[in-house]
């Protein structure tokens, strides 16, 4: 069995509640590697691995050979520049950002996260000198930053 230290460092995770169905991730990344993992068993073997994908992606509970999985963390590495939900009904599944790794972010737009918060670990992203940050946690009402960084971000 794999242990979750054995991974690579420096991406982008999310946890996410699939429980009501697809989860749409709305990004455009060019060349980006996705990996979900079982939110229950993170050091257990990947639910879904895709690599190279160009534009958003849609993840649907039904793909994993465990329906009873509703919630999953969704690692997103190699060239994830762009996150964009504006206000997209699946951004209220995001449960929490887990990790910004280490990409350099051109757009962050999460508004509509209204289960969303930023966990202890999960530090600060790096955003690029011409970083679109408009709405980024608009109406996200009950978000929590435990990583405690929000004021420590270079913007």
């Amino acid at each position: 069995m794999l242990s979750f230290s054995v991974f690579a460092q420096g991406e982008f995770k999310i946890n996410v509640d699939i429980s009501s169905g697809n989860f749409t991730f709305v990004g455009n990344n060019l060349g980006t590697d996705i990996t979900v993992y079982d939110q229950a068993n993170l050091g257990g073997p990947p639910l879904l691995t895709l690599t190279g994908v160009n534009s958003q992606i849609t993840i649907n509970q039904s793909a994993f050979t465990d329906p009873s999985i509703d919630d999953v963390q969704i690692w997103y590495t190699n060239n994830i520049t762009t996150i964009n939900f504006n206000n997209n009904g699946n951004v209220a599944r995001i449960q929490s950002i887990e990790e910004w790794g280490t990409a350099t972010f051109t757009t962050l737009n999460f508004w509509g996260g209204t289960n969303l918060d930023i966990a202890a670990g999960a530090g600060a992203p790096n955003l690029g000198a011409n970083a679109n940050l408009f709405r980024l946690f608009r109406n996200c009402n009950s978000m929590v930053d435990a990583a405690n960084t929000l004021g420590t971000w270079d913007t």
